[in-house]
């Protein structure tokens, strides 16, 4: 593909002359604008929020297990410091998820209730990435798995967690062992003198 053609596709703009790569090509900004599409007609004026919500938490749940994989395989090389770090960052953007709920509340049950039926039989539940997290952090209850018959792959690294994967709670109660024991092993012994 010659400098013009990639520059086309790239909506005409170059980076130093190095490129085509701009922010919004790069992020694919146009075709995460397409993606929101409501069910309701005419389409309720909150049900963006609703979808834009959502799809954050999935993008979010999408880095989380991105994360905890490599959490798993510098575990099991026994890098603990380096698995902590990227745990640290899990936590960080779970802390996050905590807090794009507010900005779902601003929607009143009323508003809520203007597109839900729209929705049916779809539910948050369903999130398969979700379930993937749970099973990553040590909930591996297969009767969830009825869910997701049709989700092939998801039923497949499912099962495979049930039987292989290392729990991120092992690792979790691992590192709170380890800090127990560096804080012992650090803190000045204690002596008689008053």
């Amino acid at each position: 593909m010659d400098k013009q053609t990639k520059a086309k596709d790239f909506g005409g703009i170059t980076s130093g002359g190095h490129t085509p790569l701009t922010y919004n090509s790069y992020l694919m900004v146009d075709a995460l604008k397409n993606l929101q599409v409501c069910q309701s007609s005419p389409a309720h004026h909150d049900e963006p929020l609703f979808i834009v919500i959502h799809q954050a938490y999935e993008l979010w749940f999408k880095l989380i297990i991105h994360e905890l994989d490599l959490v798993v395989e510098l575990l099991n090389q026994n890098n603990v410091r380096r698995a902590t770090h990227f745990m640290r960052r899990v936590v960080a953007i779970m802390k996050l998820l905590v807090q794009q709920i507010h900005i779902l509340e601003t929607m009143t049950p009323r508003d809520f209730l203007g597109f839900r039926d729209n929705l049916n039989p779809a539910s948050g539940f369903q999130s398969s990435q979700f379930r993937e997290i749970e099973f990553m952090s040590g909930l591996k209850e297969e009767r969830m798995l009825q869910h997701f018959q049709k989700t092939k792959a998801l039923t497949r690294y499912c099962k495979s967690a049930l039987a292989n994967r290392a729990s991120v709670i092992f690792f979790m109660l691992f590192c709170a062992e380890s800090m127990a024991l560096s804080y012992l092993n650090h803190c000045p012994a204690p002596t008689n003198k008053p």
